[in-house]
């Protein structure tokens, strides 16, 4: 009976040291903080809805994984020789885990920020896309719009609009631009009109150029005050009497993600 014992405390004793073992390698800090960046960035990717930043967290999550396993299956070692390997295969991971990080920086403010159409500067990348519209649609009167012909501002902030001519002779272009507003925005809570859209540009929604072959960017500049509600509406642009471009402009708050990326 005693032997039973003996054999009892002895397992008893393995399992606690077992259990004790993989606290301490789950309770490393490199592991934790590859665990803890892993979580958030998954976290904050199902938040904005973005794969790739979950993807980018699982990875990391792997990598932890990763070290953790190796350290296990470590024998162990003594001296400085093995402090070395340590050191080294630690730093290695570290190295990983932050490039992975920048790198998953990197892609998630090309997708946020890639569809930004708004800035008062006309960017070498903007410029880019309005030649692209020209070439694909063949039309002489492009408005650069984001996805799904939408352009996103946010209320109290000054946005620019970009529209542009490039005529295959030179041309005259007397322009006007129109506001709809659908009904939904013009009951309660809303209670908005054509005329108070009008009234956030603050440039003219019409006017007069002579535009040559090698094309004209213009923009109309609006901000609609800080507590204006988020709601759509179409803005459309004719040339003399016939409408030739249209696009949906969206007022939205911009979340904090948003701004710190862009």
């Amino acid at each position: 009976m005693a032997d039973y014992k003996a054999l009892a405390e002895r397992v008893d004793l393995s399992k606690l040291r077992w259990l004790e073992r993989r606290f301490l390698q789950l309770a490393d800090p490199v592991n934790l903080f590859l665990h803890l960046i892993g979580i958030i960035i998954i976290v904050y990717g199902l938040w904005i809805n973005v794969l790739w930043w979950v993807v980018i967290g699982i990875i990391i999550l792997l990598i932890g994984h990763a070290y953790v396993e190796s350290k296990r299956k470590q024998p162990a070692k003594k001296g400085k020789k093995a402090a070395l390997e340590l050191s080294i295969s630690t730093i290695v991971i570290i190295v990983m885990a932050v490039t992975m990080l920048i790198l998953g920086l990197v892609l998630i403010r090309t997708i946020m920020c890639g569809a930004l159409v708004t800035s008062l500067d006309l960017t070498q990348k903007m410029k880019d896309q309005i030649n692209k519209l020209f070439q694909e649609t063949g039309n002489d009167v492009i408005l650069l719009q984001g996805p799904n012909n939408l352009v996103s501002i946010p209320p109290g902030e000054p946005s620019a609009v970009w529209f542009a001519f490039k005529p295959s002779v030179e041309t005259e272009y007397n322009y006007r631009f129109e506001i709809t507003l659908p009904d939904r925005y013009k009951r309660a809570p809303y209670n908005l009109r054509e005329t108070t859209v009008e009234s956030w540009f603050t440039t003219p929604l019409s006017g007069k150029d002579v535009v040559g072959v090698l094309g004209k960017e213009k923009n109309l500049m609006i901000k609609p005050p800080k507590d204006t509600p988020s709601f759509e509406f179409t803005l459309k642009l004719k040339v003399g009497n016939l409408d030739r471009v249209e696009t949906q402009i969206e007022v939205k708050k911009q979340d904090w993600a948003y701004k710190a990326f862009c």
